[in-house]
């Protein structure tokens, strides 16, 4: 586990959720998701379900609670990074630098900025 240092935030990258991509991956292509634009379908497994904030948040939750940093809160910053997933999940984005737009987020989110 790497860590990503930021000014305020130095929060451990978990290692990264290749079952979360694949399932949104392996979704975009099912026929039965295809009246629904591939996006929509990438937010759906990924953040509508909150399998990836809650894969996030089992990593993190004890220094974002001591930063004063809840679930809705967190919630937002993560949500707030959707384009962000999208590029992960189709692999235009790595794991290390989607961990540190969500933390970016999260400081704003703390700043009350978000």
């Amino acid at each position: 586990m790497s860590i990503v240092r930021n000014v305020e935030l130095s929060l451990p990258v978990p290692e990264e959720p290749i079952e979360i991509k694949k399932r949104a991956l392996d979704k975009c292509e099912d026929p039965s998701w295809s009246l629904i634009d591939r996006y929509s379908v990438i937010n759906f497994f990924t953040l509508s379900a909150n399998f990836l904030p809650k894969y996030l948040w089992s990593s993190w939750r004890e220094e974002l609670k001591r930063m004063g940093i809840p679930w809705q809160l967190f919630l937002r910053a993560v949500s707030a990074c959707d384009r962000d997933v999208e590029r992960w999940v189709e692999g235009a984005l790595s794991w290390n630098d989607l961990v540190q737009s969500i933390e970016r987020a999260l400081l704003r989110v703390k700043s009350g900025r978000l």
